[in-house]
């Protein structure tokens, strides 16, 4: 009887181990508030809006310094580019609103925002953009 104890004892002892080192073991053991599941890859994997609307969007964060952002919640952090700070979209299919106004975004306007042809307002004001504004910017006629 005491063997069965002790054997059962150094089993769940095993399990716990293997559970712990599992956990320390993997590829993401950081504490998040964001699940794994929906974590932004590219914008070939998201379906919410059409994937030009995705690049477009992605170009302003890279040409304008997203890291550097003051507010810039789940940009490339979700494949739910309407959930992303700033961002607006018609039942979830078109972006139609980029508000993104004194936001320290510094760089200059990625000609890709001309993808944005749904857009119905677009405000980056009082922030730190340079060079000349996108001709493909013509492409938003409803704004």
């Amino acid at each position: 009887m005491k063997a069965k104890a002790s054997f059962q004892w150094i089993m769940r002892a095993f399990l716990i181990l293997v559970m712990v080192i599992n956990i320390f073991s993997s590829p993401n053991n950081s504490v998040s508030a964001k699940p794994l599941l929906g974590a932004f890859t590219d914008c070939a994997s998201q379906t919410q809006i059409p994937a030009a609307e995705c690049n477009a969007l992605v170009a302003l964060y890279n040409s304008t310094n997203g890291a550097g952002w003051t507010t810039k919640t789940d940009w490339l952090q979700t494949d739910l580019p309407c959930s992303w700070y700033g961002v607006s979209c018609d039942s979830g299919t078109n972006v139609t609103r980029l508000y993104l106004r004194t936001n320290q975004l510094s760089g200059s306007i990625p000609p890709e925002l001309g993808s944005l042809t749904n857009l119905t307002s677009l405000d980056l004001s009082d922030n730190q953009l340079s060079g000349s504004i996108p001709p493909e910017l013509r492409n938003l006629t409803n704004l």
